[in-house]
């Protein structure tokens, strides 16, 4: 079977845990079926040649700034994606993340006649072409008044690239990787969804990380893994370190993951804010995976603070597979990704003192301790890449049959 993956990242250029998977389950794929990546051009140019991978799609931050340059983008989408698919001819097409892409790319798959799946790991499939800058004037139930969208209309309507139409829906398959973004998404306007499955995600390191002796620094290190951003709440571990520092168990932060230097400044004057010591704060930038191996192995917890509803982390699978103590906030699936209080540790969201009373309570309770981990990394065996794989695959198998 031939399949084209559509994605706005694809490894070894990431940025989290959705690309990374979209990776292994290409890998797999491509044991059995003709399968080619399209994927944006974001830092093409530190790509490493794969001859099934085309790095083509503008990507757009979405800044107000990309608001003049969305015909452009739109275009170049549209016609990029249509040479895709000439080019592959996909019996199935399946989609990954859908953002800073322009979303045209998405419709134009959708519309080439063959069967979509989405795999939806993030909250972006609600707002499917609503928030795109050229695909909302056509999405709005309503065309909005004013020049600006009129133009866009218009372009839509005379340029034989675009011609994109958001009606009548579409039918397509989805595969959601928690319960709770089936709860918390409903499929937009544009889309019929005919098959739908939960499979929980998994890690392509699974093997790799199950591996590492465990050496914990001391002081203690807390660790954060992924991106650095507000809505991943990485300074509440700031206000956890003030916390700890007024305690008898103090530890230092290392935050492993991309940052924009605007963020990096604001995390250190919240640090200076606090009075904290810099010293006791790393933030290392991007990591592939033996880098953030060796920080599993230092460890004595990875922290998952997010504020906003974190669906499935798969840091949080990795840690377990490490044999590192979890320790996460109350957010979206995570309570029921691990088990609270038997094989993690929670807190409140933005409660950046529950969650230094949370830390110290790890670092006082050993054996309690010990025994969650134990008890994670049993978990963490429902996870395994190899049955998330074969359960992908089986399903967008089941997909392409059914036409």
């Amino acid at each position: 079977m031939r399949i084209l993956v559509v994605s706005n990242l694809f490894p070894p250029l990431v940025l989290g845990g959705y690309e990374v998977a979209c990776g292994g389950v290409v890998d797999s794929l491509m044991h059995h079926h003709d399968v080619m990546v399209l994927t944006s051009d974001w830092h093409v140019s530190d790509a490493p040649i794969q001859p099934h991978v085309r790095r083509e799609l503008p990507y757009v931050l979405g800044h107000r700034r990309d608001v003049p340059k969305a015909p452009t983008y739109a275009r170049r989408a549209a016609r990029t994606t249509r040479a895709a698919l000439s080019a592959h001819r996909p019996d199935l097409i399946f989609i990954w993340n859908g953002t800073r892409i322009p979303q045209t790319a998405l419709r134009v798959a959708h519309t080439y006649g063959v069967p979509v799946v989405f795999s939806v790991m993030e909250h972006w499939f609600a707002r499917l072409y609503s928030v795109d800058y050229f695909t909302r004037v056509l999405s709005a139930p309503r065309r909005t008044r004013g020049l600006w969208p009129a133009l866009l209309t218009a372009a839509n309507a005379i340029d034989p690239s675009l011609r994109i139409s958001l009606s009548p829906p579409l039918p397509c398959s989805v595969i959601w990787n928690a319960h709770i973004m089936r709860e918390l998404n409903s499929p937009p306007r544009s889309v019929t969804v005919t098959r739908e499955t939960v499979i929980p995600v998994g890690t392509p390191h699974d093997i790799l990380y199950s591996q590492l002796p465990r050496s914990p620094v001391s002081p203690p290190m807390a660790l954060f893994a992924g991106r650095v951003v507000h809505e991943k709440g990485p300074d509440l571990l700031l206000d956890a370190l003030a916390f700890a520092r007024k305690g008898d168990h103090p530890f230092t932060v290392t935050f492993a993951g991309p940052v924009d230097p605007p963020y990096a400044s604001a995390l250190r004057a919240r640090a200076q804010a606090l009075g904290l010591d810099m010293d006791a704060v790393t933030l290392t930038g991007p990591l592939d995976a033996a880098a953030l191996g060796r920080l599993f192995s230092q460890a004595s917890a990875v922290v998952i603070p997010s504020r906003w509803q974190e669906p499935a982390p798969l840091i949080a699978v990795e840690a377990a597979f490490a044999r590192v103590p979890i320790v996460a906030s109350r957010s979206g699936g995570m309570p029921a990704q691990f088990a609270e209080g038997r094989e993690a540790l929670f807190f409140d969201i933005d409660d950046g003192a529950g969650l230094g009373a949370a830390l110290s309570d790890l670092l006082t309770n050993p054996r309690a301790t010990d025994g969650r981990v134990l008890c994670a990394r049993g978990r963490a065996e429902e996870y395994r890449f190899s049955d998330y794989a074969t359960h992908v695959e089986r399903f967008v198998v089941e997909c392409a049959q059914a036409g």
